[in-house]
């Protein structure tokens, strides 16, 4: 009996410290350029949404927090700033330039930088659920 109990302590702590350390704190999107500042901070619980001028404070969407969750879950963040830009136009003045920035319960990753509205496909759909907070404001 306290084998079977000592077995599945060892199962399962493991497991929680894990899930702990890879638990989404929050996603940060900023685009910046020549007097041009956006960002967004998402958080489970509210969303903040920046530019040069305004502050907006909105409610995280729930279903928008957990599918956001589950798409990192199927991405590699440790290689998040190693995504190359599939356009140059930043270098121009054609775009902003973007980031994406994830925040763990101990870690933060942050993107290599590409253009505001082409993010990297690895990243796109992430890039795509956040920045449409822009739009509904």
């Amino acid at each position: 009996m306290i084998s079977k109990i000592f077995i599945t302590f060892l199962l399962i702590v493991p497991f929680c410290f894990n899930f702990q350390g890879n638990e989404i704190g929050s996603f940060e999107y900023v685009a910046r350029g020549r007097g041009v500042f956006k960002q967004i901070i998402m958080r489970h619980d509210s969303t903040f949404i920046r530019d040069l001028d305004t502050e907006n404070k909105i409610l995280t969407n729930s279903e928008t927090w957990v599918y956001l969750k589950e798409v990192v879950t199927q991405k590699d963040l440790e290689k998040l700033n190693l995504l190359e830009s599939p356009t140059e136009k930043r270098f121009s003045d054609q775009a902003l330039s973007a980031q994406l920035v994830i925040k763990t319960n101990n870690s933060e990753y942050i993107s290599s930088e590409f253009d505001h509205g082409y993010p990297p496909e690895e990243i796109k759909e992430i890039v795509e659920k956040i920045t449409s907070s822009f739009n509904s404001k």
